[in-house]
């Protein structure tokens, strides 16, 4: 097993990018209990969200990191999915408080992981740099699943354009737990559009993977979750799709 390490980001192309790289980010520690899109919790939890972040400065931000500690992972019985959990967190950081100029196609990268852990809260680290490396935590070595998908994206959870793909790979016996990185080609795929848009759409169409079937994927396995666009090895129609076996 290794831990996993990745640069995310796109080098800067010029003077007013690299600058960039003189900047400081931002970490903050929000204690409370993340709650997930369209659940009771989540009013409270973005109550709380926005009591410790404050508005947006002047820094330019390119991306983010979300460490979710959880007391369960399934409480009642309600497996918490990476993707929904992230959904509360964009909405206050970006459309409430104004980061990233307040519009969500401005992310250029981000990664979250869930971990069970008797102190409940976020870790948040806003990156005023263009490339960063984050830990994606502990994997086997070698990838479970690594390909480059190319053509049109899935439009929702029961386009079955993916899964067609994936099954002409064989792929193997689904994971239990799985860390996943998405790279985009695109450079104007709208990464915070987490709840209703093209990333939501893949990620359930990627069921081969992690278990679940056509419109039920089991998502709520997927313990990490990394995604990056404008990645300059790949054409705009493309995505790379590496999964890696959680530990």
């Amino acid at each position: 097993m290794v831990l996993l390490r990745q640069i995310l980001g796109n080098y800067a192309e010029n003077e007013a990018d690299r600058k960039h790289d003189r900047e400081e980010d931002i970490t903050f520690w929000i204690p409370g209990d993340p709650a997930t899109f369209a659940t009771s919790g989540e009013k409270p939890w973005k109550e709380i969200l926005a009591n410790h972040i404050p508005v947006g400065c002047d820094m330019k931000a390119f991306g983010l990191d979300m460490q979710f500690f959880l007391k369960d992972l399934a409480p009642r019985g309600h497996s918490l999915d990476i993707d929904n959990l992230c959904e509360p967190l964009f909405s206050v950081v970006i459309n409430r408080h104004r980061w990233f100029s307040g519009r969500r196609p401005n992310i250029n990268w981000w990664s979250a992981s869930k971990t069970q852990s008797t102190d409940s809260g976020l870790k948040l680290t806003i990156f005023a740099r263009p490339v960063h490396e984050v830990n994606l935590g502990e994997v086997k070595q070698t990838p479970f699943f690594n390909q480059t998908y190319t053509g049109r994206l899935p439009k929702n959870a029961t386009d079955p354009v993916l899964s067609q793909w994936l099954e002409s790979l064989l792929v193997d016996k689904p994971l239990n737990s799985c860390v996943i990185l998405l790279r985009f080609g695109d450079k104007k795929v709208n990464l915070g559009d987490i709840a209703t848009g093209r990333i939501k759409a893949l990620l359930d169409g990627l069921y081969h993977l992690y278990g679940g079937t056509i419109g039920r994927p089991e998502d709520w396995r997927i313990r990490t979750l990394a995604v990056e666009k404008g990645n300059k090895e790949l054409a705009p129609n493309s995505v790379k799709i590496t999964v890696w076996e959680a530990i």
